[in-house]
């Protein structure tokens, strides 16, 4: 079995460049899927969607990035038709997307990358909190600040959790990696020592019926899934009325319908 490279990380008799495989792949069916993230791409920030993209640009019919390290996009899609459902109109909403502590660094930042960008482009308020290792990707906060001024969302960001739950309608948060402690380059290695102090700082980073008091009345907790229960939130809370978790897991089936309707049968959802 060879593995897909870029031309940078081509091994002889191992790997296969990725634009042959997209070719040939490509003459196979009438979509790819893809989803990529952390070892298979040395944990190098960024070498994941260069992946994805490498694909698309060669392949000749639809990519879907099923999550990279960047962006996971069908996820965020389950997650706006969460929030329409329960809130009605998003514009002026306010959206606490937060950090969250695991016992696994091993959680890329595409979900609350890609939410962030899918939020202000509805026009939700949107606070990130997080600890300060954990700052996302300057181009993705340059990008949705863009989309900020075009809807007029506003963007916050707090380093005290219960500052960002404050009046939030809603609460997402879960945890992600920092990239701070990622190598720069292939084979250099994550900074797991550094990596592991900076998420043990924050083991008090959890969700519980007391943060989600802090919300707004009615407000909903969502999650991607899987969680890690009893450290990104309590069980008090992802098993209460306030739980929007399992509507927004179910909703990920509609919306991949959707993704699929669009690419394969264009203006079948007009």
């Amino acid at each position: 079995m060879y593995t897909p490279a870029l031309a940078d990380a081509e091994i002889p008799y191992t790997t296969e460049r990725v634009a042959d495989v997209a070719r040939v792949l490509s003459s196979y069916g009438d979509a790819i899927a893809i989803r990529m993230y952390g070892a298979p791409a040395g944990w190098v920030y960024g070498a994941a969607h260069r992946h994805l993209e490498a694909f698309a640009e060669r392949s000749h019919v639809p990519v879907i990035n099923m999550e990279c390290d960047r962006f996971h996009p069908c996820q965020a899609l389950a997650d706006v038709m969460t929030l329409r459902e329960q809130l009605g109109g998003l514009a002026g909403r306010k959206l606490c997307i937060s950090w969250a502590y695991s016992g696994s660094w091993h959680k890329p930042v595409a979900v609350p990358q890609s939410l962030l960008l899918a939020a202000v482009k509805t026009g939700m308020d949107v606070t990130l909190a997080y600890p300060p290792p954990f700052a996302l990707d300057a181009q993705v906060m340059a990008a949705a600040a863009q989309f900020a001024e075009q809807t007029g969302a506003r963007i916050r960001v707090t380093h005290d959790l219960r500052d960002g739950v404050s009046d939030a309608h809603a609460v997402y948060a879960k945890s992600w990696c920092s990239l701070d402690h990622l190598p720069q380059r292939s084979g250099a290695g994550v900074d797991e020592m550094g990596m592991n102090a900076a998420f043990e700082r924050h083991r008090d980073w959890c969700v519980d019926a007391d943060i989600m008091r802090l919300a707004g009345p009615n407000a909903g907790y969502l999650h991607c899934l899987p969680v890690d229960r009893g450290q990104e939130v309590s069980d008090e809370v992802i098993e209460s009325p306030a739980s929007w978790v399992f509507q927004q897991a179910a909703n990920r089936l509609h919306a991949q319908n959707a993704v699929m309707a669009h690419l394969l049968n264009p203006g079948s959802l007009t």
